[in-house]
């Protein structure tokens, strides 16, 4: 008796985890450089800067869906 082949399956787990992955990878990249642009702004204006408190106001994207 032949097995059901599970490539197909086990293929399309693989893209979403990708996908998932990838999305996370640039919202990481957008929010590093959004807080990269504020620091820069804020040193040019002579201003303090506080990563937390940035860190903290950053909004995250909800993850329900």
């Amino acid at each position: 008796m032949l097995k059901p082949s599970t490539h197909h399956v086990t293929t399309a787990g693989n893209k979403a985890a990708l996908l998932r992955g990838l999305n996370s990878f640039i919202y990481l990249v957008i929010a590093e450089g959004l807080a990269a642009t504020r620091l820069y702004s804020a040193l040019l204006r002579g201003q303090t800067f506080d990563p937390l408190t940035e860190l903290l106001e950053t909004k995250q994207p909800s993850c329900e869906g």
